[in-house]
């Protein structure tokens, strides 16, 4: 039985806690993940804008741009794919940490029912 003292001390209401902790965590993460999608909204519109200046020759005549903005000026039309790529990214990671968090609660939901189970064992064993 001393195998089982390494669990002395974890009872229902901690799991209870831990979970608790877990749901409020997966409650930040989705909404941090909400506004990581609503940037990607905004790319279009920046899209848009490249767009015009290309089209009105008003940035992208490189013979006419300075030399010293003009690393700037030509990076302006890769920044829509490079976010996009960081959005998906960002996205795609706390999605994995967040379906990692959800089986730690699903573990913990469980490992809280077999202590239940114990503790009703438990208590018939003696009350008999």
């Amino acid at each position: 039985m001393t195998d089982l003292d390494k669990f002395e001390g974890m009872n229902p209401p901690e799991f209870d806690l831990i979970s608790r902790k877990i749901h409020d965590l997966l409650r930040d993460h989705a909404r941090f993940i909400e506004l990581v999608n609503s940037l990607s909204g905004f790319l279009p519109e920046y899209e848009l804008l490249m767009e015009y200046l290309k089209e009105n020759n008003i940035v992208f005549q490189k013979d006419d741009i300075d030399e010293k903005i003009s690393p700037e000026i030509l990076t302006l039309e890769s920044n829509p794919v490079l976010m996009r790529r960081i959005l998906e990214r960002i996205s795609e990671q706390f999605y994995l940490s967040m379906r990692g968090l959800e089986k730690l609660d699903e573990a913990l939901s469980h490992s809280r029912n077999l202590f239940e189970k114990k503790f009703f064992l438990e208590r018939n064993f003696h009350n008999s």
